[in-house]
């Protein structure tokens, strides 16, 4: 059990590290985002930046789902197609779930 949560965390420093590695020409041609880093840049589902929690939809359909709260009321999303949605702080996010697709993230 270890070992695979080491794992999992040892896998996105390499990636990044590469990156810089190897992107430092593309890097330097464009300035970066304000916030979030790039949607493109980021891992699908739930995930952290600067201690705040995103949700990233890499489907072609928009998702609804329902994240799960330590300290306050758990919350439903609409996160649309190709996009990415703040959730709340990432120290109070326990877990997300997929409830139905085909919702709308304007509502």
């Amino acid at each position: 059990m270890l070992k695979n949560k080491v794992a999992r965390a040892v896998i996105p420093v390499a990636f990044a590290a590469a990156a810089l590695v190897g992107g430092t020409a593309s890097a330097s041609a464009a300035p970066a985002p304000a916030g979030p880093a790039a949607v493109q840049d980021d891992p699908c589902g739930l995930h952290v930046h600067s201690g705040n929690g995103y949700y990233r939809n890499c489907g072609s359909r928009s998702v609804k789902i329902l994240v799960t709260k330590v300290f306050t009321a758990n919350e439903r999303f609409c996160v649309g197609a190709g996009t990415e949605k703040f959730v709340g702080t990432w120290n109070n996010i326990w877990n997300s779930y997929v409830e139905g697709y085909d919702c709308d993230p304007n509502a």
